[in-house]
């Protein structure tokens, strides 16, 4: 069972290890959530995977269904990325999407990015550069 932590005007959620604890999903997954209005930011840390896609998924779900038709995900704490989890981010997109909203990737870790463009699903999930980072040089 997932526990929650409040604290100010934003929520923790603590994802549980499955009981096999094997390979990537050892880590877990922590989301923290924060609204303004109808946008949420959520703070993802640790394994976006099989094991963890469902509770994050439903996660996702109950923000947009409460009204947050825009998500801000900072995936700057992913330590991994896979398929279930790009699943979980291309619903997230569609489901912001019929609700008039929209869905933007903030503080996308290398690694994280390497899979997303391996994957193609970078075109579909364009995250946004960090804000230190040097802007894209657009050749013609």
């Amino acid at each position: 069972m997932a526990r929650f932590i409040s604290s100010g005007g934003s929520t923790s959620r603590v994802v549980p290890l499955t009981p096999h604890g094997q390979g990537p999903g050892q880590q877990g997954l922590r989301v923290s959530t924060s609204r303004d209005g109808g946008t949420a930011v959520v703070c993802v840390e640790g394994d976006m995977d099989l094991s963890s896609a469902g509770d994050l998924r439903q996660s996702l779900a109950s923000l947009v269904d409460a009204g947050a038709s825009c998500l801000v995900l900072d995936l700057g704490r992913v330590s991994f990325l896979d398929c279930a989890g790009i699943r979980v981010l291309v619903t997230a997109r569609d489901l912001t999407a019929s609700k008039g909203g929209w869905m933007r990737l903030e503080s996308v870790p290398a690694g994280v990015r390497r899979i997303l463009q391996l994957t193609g699903t970078h075109q579909l999930l364009e995250p946004v550069p960090d804000v230190c980072s040097p802007p894209r040089l657009h050749l013609t």
